[in-house]
């Protein structure tokens, strides 16, 4: 008996045969908008991030995926697909149309979405409000012509691509084949483990680049809303935070129950920079968090561009940490670690808990010590939970620009979309100390012209200069990104001048020969991210400028975020009249301020999806299940360590399982107020 003669002894029923018949065309149509969706994410992530070849290369390896994934797809629609079409052909045929018109749809989002964060989208969607989803996406995307072109040009291609598909006439023997095929590929390839284990590639960037994107963000999001449902076990905290504790000798904690709280002895390593008997009071200070403020901007090793020649210029009259490392890849990270020196928790420490856990804080302490606190910032302050966090800190003044604002201010509205622009916010600012200037002061400054959607009224004389610039640049690699990133430096340059006028304001204080600035990033932008070095997107500077120093300093020891809280306390408790608490949770050390390279750190970084899986020891690195070693400028290579993997792969998660214990059952600290 022939294979047509088994087949039509199976499939006797013509209505079942155009059945079959519809379902292969549809899934044919599918495979071929999914090739075609993968081409147009290789246009756009060429157009945006200058690929090289082997990059290239990577994205169209990836239509493995594709396949795979439409034979998974294909074995089991087969029997609802042709249940459904027996009944109501119509109904069936057009409700598949439509779903694959909307993988269309979502390969295009998620194509944009890969351009602005240089990653798939994954449950990231879920740990934000969906009013904070809709003002990232808002705020973040920038509609062009272009952009809306590409959009309707992949739309009315599935269409053209049903409609000539759909017409295909496909024999018995292809449809067996075919079925066969998809039958023997779904049942011997498990798609969710390549995509859960990154089968086959070496670094992150090259799986982000060939992953299929929509079943990527699917998987993802499946995972964690399955996680989501399960339990920590507290049973082994005592066990986990003696481990934890055994890991950090050169602190004294006070007991397992607050796996965090340790005597508060630093040592003060700030002092010997400083003239502390010129004035009787305690300093002032003036912190200046800058949006997306990085190292090596220009994507190459050492970058010879200044993107930002006033802060280049602090940073070689004041103390300068090169390879500072934040808390975390986005913004929610920075306040936390900067002025409390806290563990994250399971999703971050200032926007999930209400209330936040009893925590001590640099903010606090000022407060007691005397100091009027002001936070300054151009957006939506309630955006990541930071008037959460510096109400629970008893902020004196928090600018509340919605209120006050935003009804007299097209630009909050129309110039920067997340918020107003530097020079403005500034503006506000120095409007209200010249009103009210209350002394011991400490100043909270976040930027935000130098975000996505990298946009400010003025932006064109910038670019044009940057331009003229960029000719003088010798290395190609670093003169191209700059020119493909015109709106992105210029934001830098304008954000630098800002910061030179509002230093130049400060002059004009009679406080501000008593006056330390403090000035990094909250992380470094993603759009320029050194693609190769996963360690890149937390390394930002940090700068302390202020007239009362005695010399200026550049270090290349790896310090963090997390340092600052305990070194400023120590600085001001052993040479002012500055009280601080016997007891503390800081998570960070004194400075380190050696000269040489040297990374003496252990800590955990929390990425933008609130995942915690990237971690530091000493001159090892994980990220995300793979080794590396660290070296100067914070290069990393790539180390096969197996059993040194899974034992600091140990250590992450034993941190992390204390750090959600810890905020989630009010474990940081003992109640302060008790305390005498």
């Amino acid at each position: 008996m022939s294979i047509k003669e088994i087949y039509n002894s199976v499939v006797n029923s013509e209505r079942i045969q155009n059945a079959l018949k519809n379902w292969i065309a549809l899934n044919l149509s599918l495979l071929a908008i999914m090739l075609l969706s993968r081409l147009f994410f290789m246009i756009a992530t060429y157009i945006h991030f200058q690929l090289n070849c082997s990059y290239i290369i990577d994205i169209f390896s990836g239509s493995v995926f594709d396949i795979i994934l439409l034979c998974h797809i294909a074995f089991f629609t087969l029997i609802p697909y042709v249940a459904l079409e027996y009944y109501f052909p119509k109904f069936a045929k057009k409700t598949f149309s439509g779903a694959i018109v909307l993988y269309a749809l979502l390969s295009v989002l998620l194509t944009i979405y890969f351009c602005n964060t240089t990653k798939p989208l994954d449950h990231v969607i879920l740990v934000y409000s969906p009013h904070d989803v809709i003002h990232t996406a808002i705020s973040s995307v920038s509609v062009s012509i272009i952009a809306i072109l590409f959009f309707i040009t992949v739309i009315l291609s599935s269409f053209l691509v049903l409609r000539f598909i759909l017409k295909i006439k496909c024999s018995g023997i292809v449809i067996l084949c075919f079925l066969i095929i998809s039958a023997i590929v779904s049942l011997c390839v498990n798609y969710q483990k390549i995509i859960r284990k990154e089968y086959g590639f070496d670094t992150k960037t090259e799986f982000y680049l060939a992953v299929n994107q929509v079943s990527f963000s699917i998987i993802d999001i499946c995972d964690y809303l399955e996680k989501e449902g399960e339990k920590e076990s507290t049973s082994n905290i005592r066990d986990e935070a003696t481990t934890y504790q055994n890991l950090h000798p050169q602190f004294e904690y006070t007991c397992y129950d607050y796996p965090f709280e340790r005597k508060n002895v630093g040592e003060d390593r700030l002092g010997n920079f400083f003239r502390t008997d010129t004035f009787k009071e305690s300093p002032n200070f003036v912190f200046i968090i800058i949006e997306g403020l990085g190292k090596r901007l220009t994507g190459t090793e050492e970058q010879t561009f200044i993107a930002t020649p006033f802060l280049d210029s602090l940073s070689k009259n004041g103390l300068y940490w090169e390879n500072c490392l934040s808390s975390a890849e986005r913004t929610f990270g920075a306040l936390p670690a900067i002025f409390a020196s806290v563990p994250h928790g399971e999703k971050g420490f200032s926007n999930i808990w209400k209330p936040i856990p009893e925590h001590n804080s640099l903010l606090k302490d000022l407060q007691k010590n005397g100091y009027y606190t002001s936070f300054f910032y151009g957006g939506s302050q309630s955006f990541d939970g930071q008037d959460e966090f510096m109400k629970a800190n008893n902020i004196s003044f928090i600018l509340e620009i919605e209120k006050n604002s935003i009804n007299k201010n097209k630009k909050y509205a129309t110039n920067n979309r997340w918020g107003l622009d530097d020079a403005e916010l500034f503006a506000l600012a120095k409007k209200r100390k010249s009103q009210e200037n209350k002394t011991p002061f400490a100043d909270i400054y976040l930027t935000l012209t130098t975000h996505e959607p990298f946009e400010f009224e003025g932006i064109e004389p910038y670019e044009k200069r940057i331009r003229k610039d960029a000719q003088n640049i010798v290395n190609e690699k670093e003169r191209e990104n700059v020119l493909n990133n015109l709106n992105v430096f210029a934001c830098f340059q304008y954000m630098d001048d800002c910061v030179r006028n509002l230093m130049d304001f400060y002059k004009t204080l009679p406080e501000y020969d008593n006056t330390i600035f403090i000035i990094t990033g909250d992380h470094r932008m993603c759009p320029l991210l050194v693609w190769d070095d996963p360690l890149m997107k937390y390394n930002v500077p940090l700068i302390i400028y202020s007239p009362l120093l005695t010399r200026a300093k550049t270090m290349e020891c790896v310090v963090s975020h997390y340092d600052i809280t305990p070194s400023i306390d120590a600085f001001l408790a052993n040479n002012y009249d500055y009280n601080i608490d016997e007891i503390c949770h800081w998570l960070g050390n004194s400075f380190d301020t050696t000269t040489e390279f040297q990374c003496k750190k252990r800590q955990a970084f929390m990425l933008n999806n609130r995942c915690v899986s990237d971690y530091i020891c000493d001159t090892f690195f994980v990220c995300d299940k793979h080794l590396y070693r660290v070296g100067r400028n914070l290069l990393i290579q790539k180390v096969d360590s197996v059993e040194l993997l899974e034992k600091l792969t140990k250590e992450l998660n034993n941190y992390q399982s204390l750090s959600v214990y810890a905020n989630q059952n009010n474990r940081l600290i003992h109640n302060l107020s008790n305390r005498k």
